[in-house]
């Protein structure tokens, strides 16, 4: 657990008791679908629960309470309100006699729609490098470009050797850059739209890339792609992180101003950005094809010094004191293989359908 958060959670803990004393009444705020299990635990003694419309007062189910039950983490006797049956759309709370009001919550299908939008608007709020703004709800967040000058090779070759690196986005709990997050992150975001895109692409972030080439969800993951290679050496080695000496304090990302520098390349961070390229090849060809091949070609290259390097080489971060992340490869290297099997098979089917559709005088674009 790196020191940033370890430090946070005594205050987390201190908010959360203080929450759970103002409010007995506990549920999943953000609500519910309609065919969900629907659920909320009462902290207080009780014996029967309302859900209530919030538009009229309407009392639209009631039930008795269950329980009590030891919630093991916290050592709290606990009652359960189950309101599943109710599958009316609308904004509810939850009243138990003696305990008082649940937040408000609503049920219906586009319930995830918004906290959707506002994770990826996150992202976009998470770039380094750049100036970024958004106001949300009347409150606008936002900072100054940052990092424009990453990074140093002292930790890599000896020498005060600058090497650009800008770009990507801030880690969570400070603002380093590191290659094996962005496994996961990416990883994760590329997954969804393999597997969601179809319903993705029509929903609006308004970043600032919309109405681009891209959608605006895989123009917000390039930020990310455009920083990973940066990270890739000559040799097809990529380095681990970019990253101060030491963990910066709680300012703003513009007011960091230490150094910052590569720590050197790892079998893990290759296999990482192997398997994300690879997958960032298959995704961005139905709409930017030059650059679905300037991801096929990187990961081809670092792919090509993984397998020439079959032992595990863990990065070198004796002079960097933040966070390592110094994982096991293996299953990245699977990933790795993986990404490139179907990497290649997919664009060269997409090659094949261009020479048709060019044969046939239609562009194929969307």
């Amino acid at each position: 657990m790196r020191l940033v958060h370890a430090l946070a959670i005594p205050g987390l803990l201190a908010g959360f008791n203080a929450v759970a004393a103002e409010n007995p009444v506990r549920l999943n705020s953000v609500g519910f679908l309609p065919g969900q299990v629907k659920q909320a635990s009462v902290a207080v003694p009780g014996t029967n629960f309302s859900v209530v419309q919030i538009s009229d007062g309407r009392v639209m189910y009631s039930g008795a309470l269950s329980g009590p039950r030891t919630n093991a983490d916290t050592g709290e006797a606990l009652f359960l309100a189950d309101f599943t049956p109710l599958t009316n759309a609308g904004a509810f709370r939850i009243t138990v006699p003696g305990a008082g009001e649940s937040p408000a919550f609503r049920i219906g299908p586009d319930i995830y729609r918004e906290p959707y939008v506002l994770a990826l608007r996150a992202f976009y709020l998470w770039r380094c490098g750049t100036a970024v703004s958004f106001t949300n709800a009347g409150r606008t967040s936002g900072h100054a470009a940052c990092h424009t000058n990453d990074a140093w090779l002292d930790f890599v070759t000896g020498t005060n050797e600058h090497r650009a690196s800008v770009g990507g986005w801030h880690d969570a709990g400070d603002y380093n850059k590191y290659v094996v997050n962005a496994g996961v992150t990416v990883g994760v975001l590329l997954r969804a739209w393999e597997d969601f895109g179809a319903r993705l692409e029509n929903i609006p972030l308004q970043l600032p890339e919309a109405g681009g080439r891209l959608p605006e969800y895989l123009a917000e993951v390039k930020w990310e792609l455009e920083w990973l290679f940066t990270m890739q050496d000559a040799d097809g080695s990529v380095f681990h992180k970019v990253s101060t000496r030491a963990f910066g304090g709680f300012i703003k990302p513009e007011q960091e101003t230490e150094p910052r520098y590569f720590a050197s390349w790892s079998t893990a961070a290759t296999a990482n950005f192997v398997a994300l390229l690879a997958a960032a090849a298959r995704i961005y060809q139905p709409y930017d094809p030059v650059y679905a091949e300037r991801c096929l070609r990187a990961a081809e290259k670092s792919y090509a010094f993984l397998v020439a390097h079959p032992a595990r080489k863990k990065s070198d971060q004796s002079k960097l004191i933040t966070g390592g992340y110094d994982v096991g490869d293996e299953g990245a290297r699977l990933w790795a293989a993986a990404g490139m099997a179907a990497g290649r098979s997919i664009t060269l089917a997409a090659g094949r359908e261009r020479l048709r559709l060019r044969a046939s005088g239609s562009t194929g674009r969307r």
